[in-house]
């Protein structure tokens, strides 16, 4: 079952400190590949969370 993120920062945290064969079961992603899920979107939060010009 993979980690959901709507269930808060709290069990993605937990689920950073484990091994990577628990960490794999639990999510069912590498470790590599869930880092850079995670850069992906934080990269996608910051860029929307940025003041855009109006359009004119």
């Amino acid at each position: 079952m993979p980690l959901k993120i709507r269930k808060g920062m709290m069990k993605i945290e937990k689920a950073k400190s484990l091994d990577n064969e628990k960490f794999r079961r639990l999510t069912g992603l590498k470790r590599s590949t869930f880092d850079q899920m995670s850069l992906i979107l934080e990269d996608k939060s910051q860029r929307e969370k940025s003041p855009r010009r109006p359009r004119q």
